[in-house]
This record gives C-alpha cells, structure tokens and sequence, in this order.
C-alpha cells in the first residue's frame, strides 16, 4: 500500500500543478485579449 500512498500523492502534487497553470493561462488569455490585436 505504501506504492498507493505515493501515487496518491504524486497525483496530488500533479493536480495542483495543472490548476496553478490553468489559472496562469487563464489570465494570460484574458490580458492578451485586452492587448493590442
């Protein structure tokens, strides 16, 4: 169980690293559709 446990918190670790980077490219997206076209 002690590979499960690591897996769970690699998958963790993973999620909040695709969030974090959702959120940065939301905001790029939305500052680049404020920029000049």
């Amino acid at each position: 169980m002690g590979g499960f446990e690591g897996f769970k918190r690699t998958t963790r670790v993973y999620v909040n690293t695709i969030e974090r980077y959702s959120i940065e490219n939301d905001q790029w997206e939305s500052f680049s559709t404020d920029g000049p076209q």
